[in-house]
């Protein structure tokens, strides 16, 4: 990695860096910028760690102290609740109901939510779109504040192996999505990279064109990282900017072809 990083300072401030991407192969352009993709996704795991470590023994007292003291019984697919009421909980982006006398269209005034009613659970998306789940489906069970504290108390364990195992599955199908996305948009790009290089009357090929693309991307990539994956059009028109002008000052900076005797 020592290396790579070495190739990376160099990358940005050489010009002629194009002339040695093109020596590369293919899966070697692609490691590369693999190679950064792993290595945050492993900074995010680690960070992770320390996270369910750090709040995973401090669950229960957490909990006590922001859940509300709310109850709800399910028997032969009925709800009841010793709370008044309705009893919301959200703001007008989401909203939690739980009303068993109400109407599924307490949610209308509200962007997404859900809410229980007496015998089945309503769920409202932004889309506007509604699902409900019959109670009955779910069985006979009592949950309260004291039962979720005290259970989380007695399964901290568990609760940092899920914790654990959810983020390493996360991590993992995310970095693979990003890297897939990621490459297709390449694909395109390398085209805009191969046109520039004809008009410029560079010795290049739509391979060596996708290999460039591949060291430019991993620029913005680093960028995007030391940013925290900072998002907006801005950002975007930067990252955009700062692809296509190491792109085409490496694509620039190759030898020209030669020029054919008449």
């Amino acid at each position: 990695m020592i290396a790579t990083l070495k190739e990376t300072f160099f990358s940005l401030s050489s010009k002629a860096y194009g002339r040695e991407i093109v020596k590369k192969t293919v899966r070697q352009s692609i490691w590369y910028w693999s190679k950064y993709v792993i290595a945050v996704g492993v900074l995010f795991f680690v960070i992770s760690l320390g996270l369910v470590f750090y709040y995973t023994p401090q669950a229960a007292r957490l909990l006590d102290e922001n859940l509300p003291n709310l109850d709800l019984t399910v028997k032969d697919g009925k709800a009841s609740s010793s709370v008044n009421q309705p009893y919301l909980m959200g703001d007008s982006k989401f909203m939690f109901i739980l009303d068993t006398k109400g109407d599924p269209k307490q949610l209308d005034a509200y962007d997404s939510g859900l809410i229980i009613l007496g015998d089945k659970i309503v769920a409202k998306s932004k889309a506007n779109e509604t699902q409900e789940y019959k109670l009955k489906d779910f069985g006979d069970f009592n949950i309260d504040k004291q039962i979720v504290v005290s259970q989380v108390a007695k399964n901290k364990i568990n609760l940092a192996v899920t914790l654990i195992i959810t983020t390493v599955a996360l991590l993992i199908l995310g970095s693979l999505v990003y890297w897939v996305f990621n490459l297709v948009s390449l694909l395109i790009s390398s085209l805009i990279i191969f046109i520039f290089a004809s008009v410029a009357h560079k010795k290049i090929t739509y391979a060596n064109s996708f290999k460039i693309a591949v060291h430019a991307a991993t620029i913005t990539f680093l960028l995007s990282a030391l940013s925290l994956f900072s998002s907006g059009l801005f950002s975007s028109l930067i990252n955009l900017g700062v692809f296509f002008i190491y792109s085409f000052v490496w694509v620039y900076n190759i030898p020209p072809l030669p020029k054919q005797n008449k």
